[in-house]
């Protein structure tokens, strides 16, 4: 049985030591909408998490909040148009030094994690 010592991280895949084919993963951000009923994540999805991640590390020593934009699908509501008519887009800032998300337009605050994924 193999363990997590044989496991070797080879940036961007985890081989397997004794010459078992690689499993590659991903970083993925999740964002936290626990409750007093549960303890939910909700995965923001791998290429949008890849492109932040790398935004995040090309900061270099200096950590710089992110960011970005999501388009909910058949959603309208947050005022952020123009004329301030409703749009379905929501504009969200990373705070990597307190791991906190911030909705731009409501001011909500979550806590995010960054885990890592074995992809098939």
């Amino acid at each position: 049985m193999e363990t997590v010592a044989d496991l070797q991280y080879h940036g961007g895949t985890c081989g397997r030591r004794h010459g078992h084919p690689e499993l590659e993963f991903a970083e993925i951000i999740e964002i936290c909408y626990a409750s007093q009923w549960d303890d939910m994540w909700w995965s923001l999805p791998k290429d949008m998490s890849a492109d932040l991640m790398l935004e995040f590390r090309q900061g270099g020593d200096v950590i710089e909040p992110i960011t970005f934009e999501w388009e909910w699908q058949g959603k309208r509501g947050t005022k952020r148009g123009p004329d301030g008519e409703p749009t379905n887009i929501s504009s969200y800032t990373l705070n990597f030094d307190r791991m906190e998300q911030t909705n731009n337009d409501t001011g909500v605050v979550r806590r995010f994690r960054v885990v890592q994924v074995v992809m098939q």
